[in-house]
């Protein structure tokens, strides 16, 4: 499943490159389309800030790495001091 994530994630500078040429040779973008863009990279901004906000970790906290105890894997976890 990773590598059809990564293999799209290649694809998609490709295809905004070649939608990008053949708009140019038609006059360029329509206005319409270039405020959908705007609009979509201050979504993914607000977005990815959005994330960042809610997974950080508090900075009094520790965290405790996974670990083989008697043959089993205890996961990483943190714990609040």
């Amino acid at each position: 499943m990773l590598g059809l994530i990564e293999f799209f994630l290649l694809l998609v500078p490709i295809a905004v490159y070649a939608l990008w040429r053949f708009t140019a040779a038609q006059g360029g973008p329509s206005p319409r389309a270039l405020i959908a863009g705007a609009g979509a990279v201050v979504v993914l901004a607000m977005s990815l800030l959005f994330y960042i906000r809610e997974e950080r970790m508090d900075p009094t906290a520790t965290y405790i790495p996974p670990k083989l105890q008697d043959g089993r894997l205890i996961p990483g976890h943190i714990t609040a001091k």
